[in-house]
């Protein structure tokens, strides 16, 4: 600053002095200082010489004062601001000055539900929902869902597509994309409404017989049953179907009591009615098993179920996991997955029990340093679960579809290997607590505790192994009871396809439930490697 201002002065006052070697003395002419006159002095008087100094200086000051409001005040076009000269605020404000960054373009979004760009969309229960979108001068997007068929919110490509499939559960929901370039912020929503692909569901539930309960006659035991003749059972929902729907399980299996006998041991509801529920559920009807970690050994709930204390257990399917689901999903799994639930999985310390401690009541309980259960009813998957068989890796079903395996690296490392093997196998200890096998013939499992710290070329991830077996299971739960070979190993199953009043069941809903009991029997006795039968009575 104080540069430019010096070079700005003597710009100014370089036009009324010289600098001091040219100060006329003795022998100078004025004719060489002034170039017009012909006086010639000899010498020059000294007190002529102060004032003239002192004239320049003032001389001086007041052009040098005149450039530097000059300078301040009537800046030069696209000449540059020095910071120092920046103002407080209680200096004059500078004029302003147009930024040379250009704003950030607008954001388009192209936002489509199936094919269309319709800001809303109404869906029948089985129907796919596919949303692409298309975006310009977007660098950033995530989407947010809402409702009961709700979509993952994430980041997403600035261009995509994202699908959900054979949806089941009836209401509304939201698909919201939000892209973002620099300042700029722009969104897109898209509405969706499922409503049951039965055009005729009642509303209401179906009208109450006006005769008093107490002269309802329940029907005989001596009343002669019907004789099987099919492979399942079809039957209508007589129950509510008000939103939202929920089906009466032990009330369908008491229906079908009446005309089948309590020969059963297990009971499977396959539903072709669009329901709320999306996950399967495996239900023990009655227990009578200890040592397995059972929360109640003790429970025997068949009468409920108009069984005369035969039944263990019922199995509710909703359609997207049976008869409206996608290819991709293994139906004799989920239903071996179910069925196991009536034995496993509850020994050991449940993971999710630190972040809710109400999952289970075992919650509340005395830790057994056994850390391989991850919600109360599966193993977690720091256990290694899978199953070695003639060189192939087999994923178990009692997990929430881990296809793999763990192994123990150099260094203290571990790193997982994929399943190889087409199918689903039950390991030694599951078949231990199930009642299948010996505590001889059940190998030990590992389980690891796993540190986040990872590294490629040591091997993985940094854990500690540790052993589980048939002994770490009897200190905790004590001896299996009733113990193999005593233990039930051979079981009958029947299967319901359930419809609502008016509702036909598809052609393709009939034969995927002729595929699972053609060929559930023959699935349960691999999976559990010979140690078990499942019939099918016809």
């Amino acid at each position: 600053m104080r540069r430019q201002f010096g070079t700005v002065g003597a710009e100014s006052a370089g036009r009324y002095y010289r600098p001091s070697s040219e100060i006329p003395h003795e022998g100078t002419t004025w004719r060489e200082i002034l170039g017009n006159q012909d006086a010639t002095i000899k010498t020059m008087n000294r007190g002529f010489i102060v004032p003239l100094v002192l004239f320049a200086g003032f001389a001086l000051a007041v052009v040098g004062g005149i450039a530097y409001v000059h300078y301040i005040y009537l800046p030069r076009q696209n000449a540059p601001i020095p910071q120092s000269f920046v103002p407080s605020s209680e200096s004059p404000t500078l004029p302003s000055q147009t930024s040379s960054l250009s704003p950030s373009p607008d954001i388009t979004i192209q936002l489509q539900i199936n094919g269309s760009s319709v800001n809303s969309v109404t869906l029948k229960t089985g129907e796919e929902a596919a949303i692409t979108w298309n975006t310009k001068n977007a660098s950033q997007c995530f989407s947010e869902g809402g409702g009961l068929n709700t979509w993952p919110s994430q980041e997403r490509p600035i261009s995509g597509k994202f699908s959900m499939g054979n949806i089941g559960a009836i209401g509304k929901s939201q698909f919201t994309l939000v892209c973002k370039n620099g300042s700029k912020t722009q969104s897109a929503t898209v509405a969706l409404d499922v409503v049951s692909s039965l055009s005729n569901l009642p509303q209401t539930s179906p009208p109450q017989s006006t005769v008093p309960p107490a002269q309802i006659a329940p029907p005989s035991s001596s009343q002669p049953k019907q004789k099987i003749l099919e492979k399942f059972a079809t039957m209508i929902y007589k129950g509510s179907l008000q939103s939202p729907v929920t089906i009466d399980s032990a009330g369908v299996i008491k229906k079908f009591y009446e005309t089948h006998p309590d020969i059963y041991d297990f009971i499977v509801i396959y539903s072709a009615i669009p329901t709320n529920a999306q996950a399967a559920s495996g239900l023990t009807v009655k227990n009578g098993i200890r040592g397995n970690g059972s929360f109640y050994p003790d429970l025997d709930e068949t009468a409920k179920y108009g069984s005369n204390g035969k039944l263990l257990g019922s199995i509710f399917m909703p359609p997207s996991l049976g008869l409206d689901a996608s290819a991709n999903i293994d139906l004799l799994r989920i239903l071996s997955h179910e069925v196991a639930h009536h034995w496993i999985m509850y020994i050991g310390d449940i993971a999710d029990c630190e972040s809710n401690p109400n999952i289970s009541v075992k919650c509340a309980k005395t830790p057994t340093g056994l850390r391989v259960n991850e919600d109360g009813g599966h193993w977690n998957t720091n256990v290694n679960t899978a199953v070695l068989e003639n060189g192939l890796l087999f994923e178990d079903p009692n997990t929430h579809g881990f296809k793999f395996a763990w192994q123990m690296n150099a260094d203290g490392y571990c790193s997982t290997v994929a399943a190889t093997g087409s199918g689903f196998r039950f390991n030694d200890i599951d078949l231990y607590l199930m009642g299948f096998i010996s505590p001889s013939e059940a190998k030990p499992l590992f389980w690891y505790d796993l540190d986040s710290e990872f590294n490629e070329k040591l091997g993985g991830q940094k854990c500690v192994q540790h052993t589980l077996g048939v002994q770490d299971i009897v200190n905790t739960e004590g001896v299996r009871q009733p113990a193999y070979p005593t233990a039930q190993r051979d079981f009958k199953m029947g299967f319901i396809l359930l419809t609502a009043p008016g509702q036909n069941a598809t052609q393709q809903q009939i034969s995927k439930m002729n595929y699972i009991v053609d060929n559930f029997s023959a699935a349960w006795n691999e999976a559990t490697r010979k140690t078990s039968t499942m019939n099918i009575p016809l």
